[in-house]
């Protein structure tokens, strides 16, 4: 099977089973298919205990075109099963495909203890597709280390495409790792009617890294549910890093969800020269969680543009809950704006016991906009600090814009801060549109004319303009 060859079978499978090593390989300059196509069910499966290294593998290596297809109505199954290493590789200046076509189950699976290993390497195109009506999957199971990466120049796409569900998954005690690496395009696509979700459970760590110039992009698009995950004790993270544009969307109907839960830390990073955006947008229920034990932290860092946006009818909440620390920054020259806009309710909370900050800090606009009919509100409870704070020269904006109820609140035993500051006066600190009746003592009347107050449980402290 080596050396450019091309194998074919029709409802047939192909089965590598004992104990020890297992290689498929097509190596060489030129083009390597594996192809099962037809009705009824096609299976490739590696399966039993390696020994030393044991290695189950499936490899397209050399100039040219790799790919291994999954097509018809009915199941197709990729499996790297048992104690031992599974991995899949596509490597070399050319395009490696993985697709699973058709009416019916597309399963990836790399189940056991061990490490399973899914690369696309190298100058060109790396695609992983699962594309039709039915539900794909691809799983990393078992204690140990998995692995997907795109890495090189070129396009790294993985997609879920159709009515049905697309499910991405991580699980067991271990690290899981998801990684877009090198000048090109890096994008996961959940697209289609029905449920899309990534997912990194259990103790250890789960990493998604889009990093290089180029573009990251991360979607869950259609009517349904799109699931961010990061569960169980350990670290959670996901970053946008390197010259470019990176975003994470949640768009249309339904129910947009990112979730980091669990004792330990869950960071989102936005970090480089260019844009970073996340947006939940459509009808329904946009949700940014973070939850448990430890450390939440959002951040938008480098010059350029961040901008965190919650749009449409219906409800967007961002929510920081847990004993530990809950951080949201916009860093560095550029703009950096959080909106809630639409008719219906945009919620940022910060609760538990221990520290909520929200920043805008360096030379720019920072805006925190709450737009629309409906109900703005901007918590920071619990025994601890809260912290909301404008710093650097240019313009620091809170808003509360619309028909309904703008609230700002600082409630427990602890302290609330509000800060607009620029310590040579430059630059403009704007709080407008609505004040709670609570703290319309402390700073008077005026949209702009800021003044400072305390009272027993908050405390306000503005630097602008006026003195």
């Amino acid at each position: 099977m080596g050396m450019g060859g091309r194998e074919r079978w029709r409802g047939e499978r192909c089965q590598l089973w004992s104990q020890g090593a297992e290689r498929l390989q097509f190596c060489d300059q030129g083009a390597g298919r594996l192809q099962f196509c037809d009705q009824g069910a096609g299976r490739l499966q590696f399966c039993g205990q390696g020994g030393q290294g044991g290695a189950g593998r499936l490899q397209f290596c050399g100039q040219g075109a790799g790919r291994l297809q999954f097509c018809g109505q009915g199941a197709g199954r990729l499996q790297f099963c048992g104690q031992g290493a599974g991995r899949l590789q596509f490597c070399g200046q050319g395009a490696g495909r993985l697709q699973f076509c058709g009416q019916g189950a597309g399963r990836l699976q790399f189940c056991g203890q061990g490490a399973g290993r899914l690369q696309f390497c190298g100058q060109g195109a790396g695609r992983l597709q699962f594309c039709g009506q039915g539900a794909g999957r691809l799983q990393f199971c078992g204690q140990g280390a998995g692995r997907l990466q795109f890495c090189g120049q070129g396009a790294g796409r993985l997609q879920f495409c159709g009515q049905g569900a697309g499910r991405l998954q991580f699980c067991g005690q271990g690290a899981g790792r998801l990684q877009f690496c090198g000048q090109g395009a890096g994008r996961l696509q959940f697209c289609g009617q029905g449920a899309g979700r990534l997912q990194f459970c259990g103790q250890g760590a789960g990493r998604l890294q889009f990093c290089g110039q180029g573009a990251g992009r991360l979607q869950f698009c259609g009517q349904g549910a799109g699931r961010l995950q990061f569960c169980g004790q350990g670290a959670g993270r996901l970053q946008f890093c390197g010259q470019g544009a990176g975003r994470l969307q949640f768009c249309g109907q339904g129910a947009g969800r990112l979730q980091f839960c669990g004792q330990g830390a869950g960071r989102l990073q936005f970090c480089g020269q260019g844009a970073g955006r996340l947006q939940f947008c459509g009808q329904g229920a946009g949700r940014l969680q973070f939850c448990g034990q430890g450390a939440g932290r959002l951040q938008f860092c480098g010059q350029g543009a961040g901008r965190l946006q919650f749009c449409g009818q219906g409800a967007g909440r961002l929510q920081f809950c847990g004993q530990g620390a809950g951080r949201l920054q916009f860093c560095g020259q550029g703009a950096g704006r959080l909106q809630f806009c639409g008719q219906g309710a945009g919620r940022l909370q910060f609760c538990g016991q221990g520290a909520g900050r929200l920043q805008f800090c360096g030379q720019g606009a920072g805006r925190l906009q709450f737009c629309g009919q409906g109900a703005g509100r901007l918590q920071f409870c619990g025994q601890g600090a809260g912290r909301l704070q404008f710093c650097g020269q240019g313009a620091g904006r809170l808003q509360f814009c619309g028909q309904g109820a703008g609230r700002l609140q600082f409630c427990g035993q602890g302290a609330g801060r509000l800060q607009f500051w620029d310590q040579g006066g430059q630059g403009a600190g704007r709080l407008q549109r609505a004040v709670p009746a609570m703290y319309a003592s402390n700073i008077g009347q005026s949209d702009q004319d800021f003044r400072s107050g305390s009272s027993r449980d908050f405390s306000l402290i503005l630097f602008g303009n006026s003195s």
